[in-house]
Formats: C-alpha cells, sequence, structure tokens
C-alpha cells in the first residue's frame, strides 16, 4: 500500500489532509476560544484610587479585599485594583491629592471608583455619577439622612455615599470633674463656669500648667471646622437649621467664642495649631476640655478623657461635624464598567458590609439602624451617637470659589474679630460677602438703588403719560401738528421703555434669535467688596446679533440727518429740524459712552448700575423736553398770553384766539410774499446746480447729491417741485407752530 502507515500499523489505511481544511478547522478553534473567554472566562478589573494619612485605620484595603473575595466567591468576574495614596509613598497632601482628583477627572477614564474627600463634594459633583438614578430606595433608606443630605449632594444629585466618617465631639477630663464633683458642661457658659472654678482651685495647688479649652482655631482646616461648629451650636433650637451669616445667632455665637478666649484662655492657646491639642489630648493632666475628632483605633484606647458632644448655647442644642470620604463613580465610564461598579459599589454600601466595619472599628456608624443593634452596641456607644446633630463641612455650596480658597477666607475675616478689634457684624458681613451675588432689586436691605430707580422711573412715567391729555385738547392741537397724534404717543411710549432699560430689555426679536447661543454670565469678583455678575457674549454669531441693533441705530442716524439737513431750511419746519437735531446730538453722545462703559472694569454693581441708569434717564428726560415738552410750554405761554390780555379788556380774547388760529392755519400770504422774494433765487441757485452737474443728470432725473442740496436751500416744503412748476399752489404746506401771535 502506497503512503505513510498511520502509527506504524501496516494494515491501516492512509489518511490525506485538505491543507484547506487544517486552516478553517484552526480558525473555528480560535473563534471559539474567544468567545469562551469573552463570555466564560473574561473578568473585568475596577480601578479605584484613595488616599489616607494613616495607613493603620484606613479601611479601603480591607474594603477592596473583602470585595474582590465576594466576587470571587459569587463568580461576579469582578476585582478591584486599588491605588492607595499616603503619606509614605506620595507626597501628596489633602489638598494636592483633591487637585490631582479632578485633574484625574478631566482625563475621564482614568478610574472608576473614587474614595474622596466629602468636602470636596460640590468640586468633583459634576464628574460623579447620580446615584439616585442607580442605586435602590430601600439601600439609600438605610442611611442617616441628614448626613447624607449634608456630605453626598450635588446640585439635588447624590453623587456618592459614605464609606468612612468621624465626628467632632469634646473630650472632658473626668479626673479633674470627679475631683470637683463637676459634670460635663451641656452649655458654653456652664463650660466657662466650670472651667474657671477648675482652674482657680488648681492655681490654689500651685497648678498653673492646665489649660481649660483648646479652642483649636489655627491657620488651618481646622479652624475653619471649628468656627462651623460653634456657629451650629449657638442656633436657637434642636431643630433650627444653620443659621445665617448675619444672622443674630452668628454674632452670639462669634460673641461666645470671643468670651471662652478671653475668660478660660488666650490668643496663643486658641490659636495653636492641631498637633499641639492632639499632643495634649493623650496626657492625662493637661487639658481640661478639648474640641477634636473622634479617634480610630488603637489611638482611641490610649486617649483618657470622656467623649461627649459639643455643648450649645442652649442646653439639648449641639453639633457634631461630619468629616470622612465617600465612595463615588465616574460618569465617563463605559456601560460595562459603569455595571461592574455599581456591583461593587452596592456590596460596598450594603448594611452587612457596614456592621462588619463598624464591629472591627474601622468607621464610626452612619446608619441609625445600626444604633439599634445589640452587637453593635456591645463595642460601641450608640446612645453617644444618637446624641450627635450633625452638620456638614459644605458651607461653600453656592459659593463660585473652592472649598479651599473659601475656607482661607472665611477663616481670616472672623480671626479679624477673634484676635483683633473687629466688630463681629463687620467681618460677617464681608464672610457673606465672599460668595454672594449682589443685585439691583427692590428690596433695600443690601442698597435701596433700586427701589429709588423705579420710583424715579414711574414718577417720570407718569408725567409723560399724563401729559398725553393735551394732544385731544382743541386749543394745543396746532402746537402738535408737525406729527400725527398716534407717533407722539408712539414717542412717549418709546422713552418710558428707554427709562425702563436697566430694568429690561425689549429686543424680543434678538433675544429669540439668541436662544441658540445665549449670553454667558460673568463673575465680578471684588476683593473685600460686593460681587456682581454681567452678560457676556464670547460666541461669535451672538456677537454679530447683539451688534446688529447698533448698526441700524447708525444706519438710522445717518437717514435722518440726511433728511434734517434737505429741510434745513423750510420755514414751516424750521423749529422742529433744530429741535430734532439737537434730540439727535444728544442720543448720539450718549450712545458713545455707554458704549465705552462696556469696555470699562467696574468694581461696584452700584457706581455700574448708577451711570447706565443715569443715562437713560438723560436720554428720556432731555427727548421729552425737546420733542414734546418745549411744545406745551410754548402753548403755556400763549395761553398765559391770551389770559393775561383779556384781563385787561375782555373784548379783545376772542380776537386773539382768531388771530392765533389764523396764524397757524392759514399763513398763506407770508408764506407767498416770502416765496416770491426768494423765487429769483432759488431759480438762479437751481439753475446754477443744474449747469454744474449737467455731466452727472439727465434731463429729467438728477443726482441724489443734487436734490438734497436742491432741498436744503428750499425755504418751503414744495418750493423744490415749484422750481419745475412754480405755478402749483401751496395749499397742503405745514407751518410753523413756534411762532408767536404778533
Amino acid at each position: 500500500m502506497d503512503g505513510t502507515t498511520l502509527c506504524g500499523h501496516p494494515d491501516t489505511p492512509v489518511i490525506k489532509v485538505c491543507p484547506i481544511l487544517v486552516v478553517c478547522s484552526h480558525i473555528m478553534l480560535l473563534f471559539l476560544y474567544i468567545l469562551f473567554y469573552r463570555f466564560l472566562i473574561h473578568s473585568i478589573t475596577l480601578r479605584a484610587l484613595a488616599f489616607t494619612r494613616y495607613t493603620e485605620s484606613q479601611p479601603y484595603s480591607t474594603i477592596i479585599n473583602q470585595f474582590n473575595k465576594y466576587a470571587k466567591k459569587k463568580n461576579l468576574d469582578i476585582s478591584i485594583e486599588l491605588n492607595l495614596l499616603t503619606i509614605y509613598n506620595s507626597t501628596f497632601s489633602l489638598n494636592d491629592f483633591g487637585s490631582m482628583v479632578e485633574a484625574l477627572f478631566k482625563k475621564k477614564n482614568k478610574y472608576e471608583l473614587y474614595f474622596y474627600d466629602n468636602v470636596y463634594t460640590t468640586k468633583y459633583g459634576k464628574y460623579l455619577l447620580n446615584l439616585k438614578e442607580w442605586i435602590p430606595k430601600n439601600t439609600l433608606d438605610l442611611y442617616d439622612q441628614k448626613i447624607i443630605s449634608e456630605t453626598c449632594y450635588y446640585n439635588e444629585k447624590l453623587v456618592g455615599l459614605p464609606v468612612q466618617l468621624s465626628y467632632s465631639v469634646m473630650y472632658s477630663n473626668e479626673s479633674y470633674l470627679k475631683k470637683y464633683n463637676k459634670r460635663i458642661p451641656k452649655t458654653w457658659n456652664e463650660l466657662i463656669e466650670t472651667s474657671i472654678y477648675i482652674l482657680e482651685k488648681e492655681k490654689e495647688k500651685n497648678n498653673t500648667n492646665l489649660v481649660a479649652y483648646n479652642g483649636l482655631l489655627d491657620d488651618s482646616e481646622q479652624g475653619t471646622y471649628s468656627l462651623i461648629d460653634y456657629i451650629y451650636s449657638c442656633r436657637e433650637d434642636k431643630s433650627s437649621a444653620y443659621p445665617d451669616l448675619r444672622s443674630q445667632s452668628s454674632i452670639n455665637a462669634l460673641n461666645m467664642i470671643k468670651e471662652l478666649k478671653n475668660k478660660i484662655g488666650s490668643d496663643e492657646i486658641f490659636s495653636s495649631n492641631y498637633y499641639i491639642s492632639v499632643g495634649k489630648l493623650f496626657e492625662p493632666f493637661s487639658m481640661l476640655f478639648t474640641r477634636f475628632l473622634i479617634f480610630q483605633p488603637p489611638e482611641k484606647y490610649l486617649i483618657p478623657h470622656k467623649i461627649s458632644p459639643l455643648p450649645g448655647l442652649h442646653e439639648g442644642v449641639s453639633s457634631s461635624l461630619v468629616c470622612g470620604f465617600n465612595i463615588g463613580i465616574s460618569k465617563y465610564v463605559t456601560n460595562e464598567r459603569k455595571n461592574a461598579s455599581l456591583i461593587a459599589l452596592d456590596y460596598i454600601t450594603s448594611l452587612e458590609t457596614h456592621k462588619k466595619f463598624v464591629l472591627k472599628e474601622l468607621t464610626t456608624p452612619f446608619m441609625p439602624s445600626l444604633l439599634d443593634d445589640e452587637e453593635v452596641c456591645h463595642s460601641i456607644d450608640c446612645e453617644l451617637f444618637k446624641s450627635f446633630q450633625y452638620i456638614g463641612r459644605q458651607i461653600n455650596k453656592n459659593s463660585i470659589y473652592d472649598f479651599d480658597t473659601y475656607s482661607d477666607k472665611y477663616r481670616n475675616y472672623i480671626y479679624e474679630f477673634l484676635y483683633g478689634n473687629k466688630m463681629a457684624s463687620d467681618v460677617l458681613k464681608k464672610v457673606e460677602d465672599i460668595s454672594k451675588i449682589y443685585y439691583v432689586s427692590l428690596n433695600t436691605k443690601d442698597s435701596a438703588i433700586g427701589l429709588v430707580s423705579l420710583v424715579i422711573v414711574s414718577f417720570l412715567s407718569l408725567i409723560m403719560i399724563l401729559s398725553l391729555i393735551f394732544l385731544f385738547k382743541e386749543f394745543y392741537i396746532p402746537f402738535f401738528e408737525f406729527l400725527s397724534i398716534d407717533f407722539w404717543i408712539l414717542i412717549i411710549i418709546g422713552l418710558i421703555l428707554i427709562s425702563s432699560i436697566c430694568f429690561t430689555k425689549f429686543d424680543l426679536i434678538i433675544n429669540g434669535l439668541l436662544v441658540a447661543t445665549p449670553y454667558m454670565i460673568k463673575n465680578i469678583m471684588v476683593e473685600d467688596g460686593q460681587n456682581f455678575q454681567m452678560c457676556t457674549m464670547n460666541n461669535i454669531y451672538g456677537k454679530i446679533l447683539v451688534s446688529s441693533p447698533d448698526f441700524i441705530k447708525i444706519i438710522i442716524v445717518g437717514i435722518m440727518l440726511i433728511l434734517i439737513f434737505s429741510e434745513w431750511n423750510i420755514q414751516s419746519t424750521l423749529i422742529d429740524m433744530r429741535l430734532i437735531l439737537a434730540s439727535l446730538y444728544i442720543n448720539i453722545i450718549c450712545i458713545i459712552i455707554i458704549t465705552i462703559i462696556k469696555y470699562v472694569k467696574f468694581n461696584s454693581y452700584k457706581i455700574y448700575f448708577t451711570i447706565k441708569e443715569f443715562i437713560y434717564l438723560t436720554i428720556t428726560i432731555s427727548n421729552y423736553l425737546i420733542l414734546y415738552g418745549i411744545r406745551l410750554l410754548t402753548a403755556f405761554m400763549e395761553n398765559w398770553k391770551i389770559k393775561s390780555s383779556s384781563k385787561k379788556n375782555k373784548n379783545n380774547l376772542n380776537k386773539n384766539i382768531i388771530a392765533i388760529t389764523a396764524k397757524l392755519k392759514n399763513c398763506r400770504s407770508d408764506d407767498e410774499s416770502s416765496q416770491n422774494n426768494n423765487k429769483s433765487y432759488y431759480e438762479s441757485k437751481m439753475t446754477n446746480d443744474n449747469s454744474n452737474n449737467s455731466n452727472f443728470n439727465s434731463a429729467r432725473v438728477q443726482s441724489f447729491f443734487v436734490k438734497i442740496m436742491n432741498c436744503h436751500y428750499s425755504v418751503e416744503s414744495n418750493s423744490y417741485n415749484s422750481s419745475h412748476n412754480y405755478n402749483s399752489n401751496s395749499e397742503n404746506k405745514s407751518y410753523n407752530t413756534f411762532e408767536s401771535t404778533p
């Protein structure tokens, strides 16, 4: 038999393999391997980032290890790799870490899970997934809602959940309290009284090293946190919200802090950094009362003091500042990794996981149901945690500054009162001004400029509206024959709108077109002043639209100037043209000033508003007086002359009225005489103009320039036509309403 035997057996038939079949089989095996790996073996590795100062008490490594074991046990094919930055493996401080995290967020796909300091919730919120859309409501209900609302929300979006928290408390030296039969103070006044009593007793025994209270008002974030606690502890009752900065409660809080410093402390003690406080906290006889955070083991068991809530201005009112870290999911992850991250988050934030870590004392409890769990309460003081009145650190939720910048300003301004001579109300006003945006409004709390402007505009508008009555009185009608009544009404309405332009805009068409490219709000931040906002347009299309009304105004002004020039010498409208020109000049000057103001930097919203409103009122008042008011004044003067003459001779009253009417409506003889006197002049002038422009005009049509010049030298409205047909009469011409009665 030809060919090679299979396995050396002589009777085995030879099998010839087709090369194409071999290739196809290999491709099929590879395809099956890929499918098997993709759907059965493939796992997702999530990336998590965290930062800690203390590697011994940090929970992140334990959390990740526990989840990885859980995922492996449940065959989830999900694992997490943790990048844990510490003071030992990096040079980052907490603030540096905050900046680095934001930079990583902007890279979008670097990490899926972030453990972040909850003080930066407002800073990171825009980069994080809204968990409210993904976490079941029954899971969210497990958390203390006060803690969640204070530390986890950004613009009404839930962007994180707590992982590790700590709270501010007061450590009381029970040795001294028992020695002098004193209880742990419930109010700040009681703390002062107890401290003064014990300090005096100890001084009698030559113990001058005892510090009554640390204050913890140093030049660090701890100082800011202490201030938040003090102000919150001085609210009126337990259910009250965090006091407004300029409220009496805030003023009372600052006065109480200063009283504490002056009576039982000093500038040196209260301003000493928190490392000194921590050091003395572990000494049994150095401090009487100390404000600090709850420590985790093993430090917790080395402190020889009793933990209790901070005192308050009133008994039953306290404050516990919430510090710690949340976990959030980047909103830039793919759907596959988002689903895997949500599975991991569901495990990490579950009641069972939280209970494990509370029992291991890797975190304090923040799920209220655990405080009724016997196993948990056997390990921790549940009643203590139930007594806490939580407040978050996000005092700058509505601030355009980040927390670090805001905190520095906030703290330094208040220290001007505590360690200086400023008034409490003054420094609180400065603190409010850090983030407050000021507006012109009718509320006179900040400024009366809005109300005053409204009163002025309303008063002027009322006067202008009431003055329209004279348009319908027979005696005054001849003085307003230059325009029809409806045009005079439109002028008054326009002037009212101009006077109100600082309160609103009426460019409806332009505003409609700007929907696609709206104005941007520019924050004008004023150091040690009042911040305000301005509307700016950065889009080229929007700039063109915004500028289009200005170009239209330029065209209108140009046309008006040409028309005024063309009718400059017409006797019947001689004064009208000059008044319109005067009005136009004032408008041009004001528009130029407004344009210049757009490029001037203002540090006061009051000055900015006042200047603009003054300009618009100048336009309104000047135009009203020049175009409308002077006609009323002329009419009043004529009326007064008539009444004055009637006192001397009542019989002349009717004659004067008839004379005015005749003067205003039948001045033909004077105009015809004037026309005859000027006929030869205009005919020669027009002849010269026609000869000079013969190269530019046809026999019947003259150039535009020549027409304007011809009109300019005309003394009455139909004199230009009279040059072609002098025999035409002037029955329809207008008359100068400003001539007085002879």
